[in-house]
């Protein structure tokens, strides 16, 4: 089974934001060569697409050339850039430290 990049839907959601990647900009595909006789592909996503801080959910749909559903694929993660922040009490000295 071939897919061409009109079969193949990646959508990416971030808070209210949602956007479809764009074949050779925003990813790649591999074919990636198996001993059985099933095609399998891997999805290169570039890191440019995940710059934001926030959660991320993608979805990868994509169709056979019989227009036959092949399976979606949906994965989440979270980008974090922000510097870890403690705030340390104490209470009997009443003083209050933050440390970042």
């Amino acid at each position: 089974m071939n897919f061409s990049a009109d079969t193949i839907k990646i959508t990416v959601y971030r808070g209210n934001t949602t956007w479809d990647l764009v074949e050779g900009k925003d990813y790649t595909i591999e074919k990636v060569e198996g001993i059985d006789t099933w095609c399998k592909y891997r999805y290169i996503i570039s890191k440019d697409n995940f710059e934001e801080n926030g959660i991320y959910h993608v979805t990868i749909a994509s169709k056979d050339s019989v227009e036959n559903d092949a399976i979606s694929e949906k994965f989440s993660f979270v980008i974090d850039n922000e510097p870890p922040v403690c705030t340390i009490f104490w209470i009997k000295k009443r003083k209050c430290v933050c440390c970042r």
